[in-house]
């Protein structure tokens, strides 16, 4: 087979780029066009889906965004997370880097980074997602594929923090408008283990999620 020169290997890379970008802003508008009650209802569905669901009864901590404008709602998860005594981290960003910090309601809230919600961010309530406890990662994202792929907002902060932490199991929430047929996915790039919309879980990789069901002595998470 005939090898790949550099200047067509970065002219492939150009392209994908392009159509990373292009998806962004087109699944990124059809959520921001959703109606607020349709968006609502929504909400409601897939914060049902997931409450009922295993992965999150058994959830031992919580790391999850703090949904901001058009996203996916976890506000009604991190409150329920927390009045059922589960442990909640939220993100903080620090120059290139993001982090999670442990909170005890929506009062250790303030505006942050580009006006999003984040927490104090004190060394003492900072929190990784362990290898030895059942962590689950909740995602937000601009555009998914069935197959794990997720476009982010552009900064790569969920990339390089779960460079860091393979084990963690990772599950995006997303409209059913902002999936696409396929998503173009460079060797940063790091696919969810699940989808969640209004309209049910993907299940697409074992990854944290497998090694979750074996420590939890969970019998099917793909139920």
């Amino acid at each position: 087979m005939e090898s790949i020169s550099g200047t067509e290997r970065k002219e492939v890379l150009r392209k994908e780029v392009l159509r990373k970008e292009v998806l962004r802003r087109e699944r990124l508008a059809l959520r921001d066009a959703l109606p607020e009650d349709a968006r609502q209802q929504m909400d409601r569905q897939r914060w049902r889906l997931l409450a009922e669901h295993p992965l999150y009864r058994q959830a031992e901590r919580i790391f999850t965004y703090v949904s901001y404008r058009s996203e996916a709602d976890t506000r009604s998860l991190i409150a329920c997370a927390l009045e059922s005594g589960r442990q909640v981290a939220v993100p903080k960003v620090r120059e290139r880097e993001m982090d999670f910090f442990v909170i005890r309601g929506m009062g250790d809230l303030s505006e942050g980074f580009r006006g999003i919600s984040e927490p104090r961010g004190t060394e003492d309530s900072l929190a990784v997602p362990s290898a030895h406890s059942r962590d689950l990662m909740i995602l937000p994202g601009a555009a998914f594929d069935r197959r794990g792929g997720r476009i982010g907002y552009g900064g790569g902060f969920y990339d390089r923090f779960l460079s860091k932490y393979p084990h963690a199991a990772t599950l995006a929430l997303a409209y059913e408008v902002q999936v696409a047929d396929s998503i173009p996915m460079q060797a940063h790039d790091i696919r969810v283990d699940a989808l969640l919309t209004e309209e049910g879980f993907t299940f697409i990789q074992e990854g944290g999620l497998h090694q979750w069901q074996y420590r939890s002595g969970m019998k099917n998470y793909r139920r």
